[in-house]
């Protein structure tokens, strides 16, 4: 039976070259991130809550541990803001297709309840490096 090398388990990709490793494995858990917010999306306008409940207890909750351990994560998550943005939020609050989140309500989308925020999805490329 032969081994799997680095190359080929993705838990695994860190043990080469620190930076490439990294990077590869971020690289692979943002895509499928965005892959689940997109499907997540697709049954917001019909179940809110749970969709609401994966995406802020399950995925936020993963790429906040990835921002934790990696401390220049940040940037590799902008596609994950853009699939909430572009379909997770706006299925989420039933807005019609021609509705875009505004940069202020996203913001506020962003604070947890206790700051005022109404559901607390933070944006994920402006809270890593405080995560870390």
């Amino acid at each position: 039976m032969e081994a799997d090398g680095p190359s080929k388990d993705p838990h695994l990709l860190c043990l080469g070259n620190a930076d490439n490793g990294f990077n590869r494995l971020n690289r692979m858990m943002v895509e499928t991130w965005v892959a689940g917010i997109v499907e997540l999306a697709k049954v917001a306008r019909k179940y809110p809550q749970s969709t609401y409940a994966g995406v802020t207890q399950c995925l936020q909750s993963e790429w906040q541990y990835v921002c934790r351990v990696d401390p220049g994560v940040g940037s590799l998550l902008k596609p994950v803001e853009d699939a909430l943005v572009s379909s997770f939020l706006p299925a989420l609050f039933d807005f019609k297709q021609d509705q875009k989140i505004s940069d202020s309500f996203r913001e506020l989308l962003g604070n947890a309840v206790k700051q005022g925020g109404l559901v607390a999805i933070r944006n994920p490329t402006v809270g890593a490096s405080r995560l870390h």
